[in-house]
């Protein structure tokens, strides 16, 4: 079996600051040499795993306000020629989520993550697949989705390329 797994799939879930792994928190740098393919069995390559927690340190930096928020930290994050399909099926180019980004208002509500699964596509491409709720003032999960996302590796760094949400069924949220 070839050392790069295709796809790469972990149950991660970031959680204030550190990440979740079999339901302990652990750091960042623990975990990694660490963690085994669900299907195989065998511990992922440490540079598969590196390149996912980057991805998805960038992907849940997206999901806080205070981010979205910042134009200049969203332009490091989103790729010039960036394309979304949200949830909705409207698609977005990178200037329209500029201004719906300058419009958006706090609103107390969080973007929770989880069910994390990385596949590289090329040395510099990855896909990144999870799932997400958002979790509203109360704690209540709504606007459940799988979510997908392509990462370039740029001479700015990892950038998303594309964002795609889609509708699901309401799953139980892994905490």
């Amino acid at each position: 079996m070839n050392a790069d797994f295709h796809p790469v799939s972990y149950q991660i879930l970031l959680f204030m600051g550190k990440l979740a792994y079999n339901k302990r928190m652990v750091s960042p740098e623990s975990w990694l040499g660490r963690l085994r393919h669900p299907t195989c069995g065998r511990y992922v390559p440490l540079k598969n795993q590196h390149q996912m927690k980057i991805l998805i340190e960038k992907e849940v930096a997206l999901h806080h306000y205070e981010v979205r928020a910042d134009k200049s930290q969203v332009l490091k994050l989103l790729h010039p020629e960036f394309k979304e399909v949200g949830e909705s099926g409207v698609s977005f180019s990178l200037n329209s989520i500029l201004e719906l980004l300058g419009n958006e208002q706090p609103n107390g509500s969080k973007i929770h993550s989880q069910d994390y699964e990385s596949i590289k596509l090329t040395s510099d491409v990855y896909l990144l697949l999870y799932r997400s709720a958002n979790i509203d003032v109360n704690g209540i999960p709504t606007h459940f989705a799988k979510r997908s996302s392509i990462w370039s590796l740029t001479d700015e760094g990892w950038q998303m390329k594309y964002h795609q949400g889609t509708p699901c069924k309401p799953f139980s949220i892994t905490r």
